[in-house]
């Protein structure tokens, strides 16, 4: 099941014909066998440079294609594009010696935009503004001068998250940061990067003097070793399918939580097949039960990456 079909052999036919080089990587990007590869690449020399392209070999997508100055392709010199396993844009980006240059954007993998921004030498220039995946804006940061930059974050409820000012790239003055219900979570006063005071508040806007502005990733109630056994349990192998050269099955997600620990979206970043990768979503979207991620004395969403393997049964 693992071998390429003749549909990917015929979609690569193209780059085969002047191929350099043709590598494979698994799900973690790490070289391996065909056999066991969930990526191929394929690299091409051109009047331009080289040129890469890699497929995700579960459905035969293109996950990237990128013009190189080099032939190891190290050094992106030229446009690169990514797509999502759904084969929507994930990004485009110009690049001069590896740095960005120009217009540069980012999308979910609804097809909603998830960045944007013009670079100069790989630096914004001017303003890079970011959305949620349900197009609430998420991130307006904007360069007022050479040396000033203003900063101001929303929840995906459209709540304010924080806001404040850089100086020569530190964080400085006063910064607000709110809880998901629009009251203040924390105030803190910097210097130059150094912080000098902080207030703390909770979520009717009490001040909590035991409060701190610490981050934690969101965690399992139960613990890790409890959610990996209770998602396990939960994975069903597809009964009309049977694996050869290899006894494993691998899918990578993403899963997206909300700030109150609530999954709100899980998507597959390393596809293996759809029936695999459906019983994958469900398993994971099945074990709910998140203690919220924190960062300044208040809840935040949290984005984490699961690789999940499981066995073809005797």
């Amino acid at each position: 099941m693992r071998l390429f079909s003749l549909l990917f052999l015929l979609l690569a036919a193209s780059t085969l014909c002047a191929q350099q080089k043709e590598l494979y990587y698994d799900a973690d990007w790490k070289p391996c066998d065909v056999s066991k590869a969930s990526f191929a690449s394929f690299i091409i020399k051109t009047d331009s440079g080289w040129v890469m392209s890699d497929y995700y070999i579960a459905n035969k997508q293109i996950q990237m294609k990128g013009l190189f100055a080099d032939e190891a392709c190290k050094i992106r010199n030229g446009v690169s594009v990514w797509y999502h396993v759904n084969g929507y844009l994930s990004s485009y980006a110009y690049f001069k010696n590896n740095k960005k240059e120009g217009a540069c954007y980012s999308y979910h993998d609804n097809g909603m935009m998830r960045d944007s921004a013009f670079y100069k030498d790989g630096e914004v220039t001017d303003t890079y503004l970011s959305w949620h995946r349900n197009g609430v804006m998420r991130d307006s940061i904007k360069r007022l001068n050479d040396s000033i930059t203003v900063s101001v974050s929303w929840f995906e409820n459209g709540a304010p998250s924080q806001a404040g000012f850089f100086i020569g790239g530190f964080r400085h003055g006063k910064w607000k940061y709110f809880h998901n219900n629009g009251i203040i979570a924390c105030t803190e006063n910097y210097q130059y990067g150094e912080l000098l005071e902080a207030a703390y508040f909770d979520e009717s806007g009490k001040e909590d003097r035991f409060a701190t502005g610490d981050s934690t990733d969101a965690v399992y109630k139960d613990g890790e070793k409890v959610r990996q056994r209770k998602m396990y349990s939960k994975l069903n192998w597809p009964e009309r399918y049977r694996l050869e050269n290899t006894n494993v099955a691998t899918t990578v997600v993403d899963v997206y939580l909300n700030e109150d620990g609530k999954i709100i979206h899980a998507q597959v970043v390393v596809p293996f097949h759809p029936e695999f990768d459906k019983s994958v979503i469900n398993a994971v979207r099945g074990i709910d039960n998140w203690i919220p991620a924190r960062a300044k004395n208040r809840r935040i969403p949290f984005v984490m990456r699961h690789t999940v393997r499981f066995k073809q049964p005797d």
